[in-house]
């Protein structure tokens, strides 16, 4: 079985060439790729001690043995962590497996089975290098390891130590397991001997994670309290979206699941009196942790990937209760496949679709930024994309100087805060002319003014209205304090084609020429076009 999952997943590799979201990369790979090679970026969140080593730190152990073998090449630093993430993805399937039969015998383990290979959302995330693949593998392990004999119950708490190795990828692992922990402690006779384990295994994998954080930012650090405290006590996530109490049950929930969603209201519909008391408990532990999710303002889809394969096994059941109860009928056959094809087909238009076209461009436009820097002068590469857009390093692994728009919450709790990102799309024009210099300068490594004035390569767009020559009026007018401000114009400049129309005088009379580009997506949004472009300056490629 797991040599069929591990098959599954591993066409999650091959399948899924897209973005998805920030995390992916910036709290994963790019924090490994520092770490093993000594360079990269560190987002805000490593600076306030939000994030624990623990999962960067696998792929940095996989980065230090291909450095030491030499085969560093960015084709295996982008792809090699994708396959590791699919192997634990697999597992997770497995474990489903096993928590199904202990729940229900084996006689839904065919209906489980297929609703976890055919749940898109799933195979979507499988080779996605984000914490929720092992905080999903670890969950798993807990439930299967959880005692849900209804007779008798002990104080065995070997699933606690799965919950702390969750606990260790991200904090709300522990939510799942609130009331299940509740109704073992009722239920067992042995309460005090239940507590003491409880809270010694709590105490081992603390102090683990406390010295593991501790001695990576080098101050005593406990990375839980930071999160908790930075994502539930603070307003301070709703910096990247803030959503209604109901988006995880009226629009999260439905979007992972897909045509599942069906199952599980028929499902959730059902008198419980008909169904075992082990399945009430694990409806219910699931629907807590919705609850305490949905009463977090900042809500993503990811998120819900630890709940999914629980939902499933729920899923599982149903098909295979509403298979069961219609064998005798004279449509069995086809009501049956026509229920598996309205669980199966949508969900692989979906993977293929969000797996295959929606945000191609984001890593397909590394590739091409790499080849271009391989044969660049003095490169220096400016990204006016919204922030975090594309991965960096981990697929560029080519040391060169980098400017991005960054989009840090308000941390200093400033009037009126607006980050670097929003500032820079409200008006590009005046962005660039305050943190452009007036001369262009390409002298080896150095990043010095020179005075020399650029060789234009489009001298008829130097009238006076082009955005040379209204440069210092331009400046004067950008509200903020620039920061971080080049000293040099960039050789290379990575934006949506939708930004890139709106600049096109500043790219023209800047000596800047198209020189690579990429399909992105089927439609544009917020800041977002359908093709992504990387413009590059004539003078520093000697052409």
């Amino acid at each position: 079985m797991f040599l069929q999952f591990l098959f599954l997943r591993f066409l999650s590799v091959i399948f899924v060439q897209t973005y998805f979201v920030p995390d992916e990369y910036w709290q994963s790979l790019e924090v490994a790729h520092r770490m093993v090679f000594g360079y990269g970026y560190l987002t805000w969140e490593w600076h306030e001690c939000i994030r624990s080593i623990f999962f960067p730190g696998l792929f940095a152990v996989l980065y230090k043995v291909l450095a030491v073998l030499r085969l560093d090449y960015a084709v295996l630093l982008a792809i090699l962590p994708r396959i590791g993430c699919a192997a634990l993805m697999a597992l997770s399937d497995v474990t489903t497996v096993k928590l199904a039969d202990k729940l229900y015998g084996k006689s839904v383990r065919r209906s489980v089975c297929f609703c976890l290979s055919s749940c898109w959302f799933l195979q979507y995330c499988a080779s996605r290098t984000i914490s929720g693949v092992p905080e999903t593998a670890a969950t798993m392990l807990a439930l299967a390891s959880y005692p849900w004999n209804k007779y008798h119950v002990g104080s065995s708490v070997s699933y606690l130590w799965w919950v702390g190795l969750g606990c260790a990828l991200r904090p709300t692992t522990a939510v799942m397991f609130v009331p299940l922990f509740a109704v073992q402690l009722v239920r067992c006779q042995q309460k005090l001997a239940l507590i003491f384990k409880a809270v010694a295994v709590t105490g081992v994998v603390s102090g683990i994670v406390c010295i593991m954080d501790s001695l990576y930012y080098g101050q005593a650090t406990f990375v839980p309290w930071n999160f908790v405290k930075f994502n539930v006590l603070t307003s301070l996530a709703d910096h990247y979206g803030r959503h209604p109490w109901h988006w995880y049950l009226t629009t999260g929930l439905p979007s992972a699941l897909g045509p599942h969603t069906v199952l599980l209201l028929l499902a959730v519909a059902s008198s419980s009196r008909t169904r075992s008391l082990q399945h009430n408990l694990l409806l219910a532990s699931s629907v807590f942790t919705l609850a305490v999710y949905s009463m977090i303002g900042h809500k993503e889809i990811r998120l819900l990937l630890p709940v999914l394969p629980p939902l499933l096994v729920i899923c599982g059941h149903q098909l295979s209760q509403m298979q069961r109860s219609h064998v005798s009928s004279r449509y069995y056959k086809f009501g049956r496949w026509g229920l598996l094809l309205w669980l199966l087909v949508p969900s692989v238009v979906l993977v293929l679709y969000f797996g295959l076209a929606h945000q191609r461009g984001a890593l397909t436009i590394m590739s091409e930024l790499r080849a271009l820097l391989g044969s660049a002068t003095a490169p220096l590469v400016l990204f006016l994309t919204p922030c975090h857009a594309t991965p960096l390093y981990s697929h560029l692994h080519i040391h060169v100087p980098v400017r991005f728009l960054t989009c840090e919450p308000n941390l200093n709790l400033a009037p009126s805060y607006v980050d670097e990102s929003d500032r820079f799309f409200q008006h590009p024009d005046t962005w660039l002319a305050a943190h452009l210099p007036s001369r262009i300068s390409h002298s080896g490594d150095e990043v010095r003014n020179i005075s020399m004035e650029p060789r234009y390569l489009n001298s008829h767009s130097q009238g006076k209205d082009s955005f040379c020559c209204k440069k210092s009026t331009l400046a004067l007018s950008y509200q903020f304090q620039a920061r971080d401000i080049l000293l040099r114009y960039p050789t290379h400049i990575v934006i949506f084609d939708s930004v890139a129309d709106a600049l096109q005088d500043f790219l023209r009379c800047s000596g800047y020429e198209l020189c690579a580009a990429t399909f992105h997506s089927l439609f544009r949004d917020k800041n977002r076009g359908k093709y992504i472009q990387v413009y590059c300056l004539k003078e520093s490629l000697g052409q």
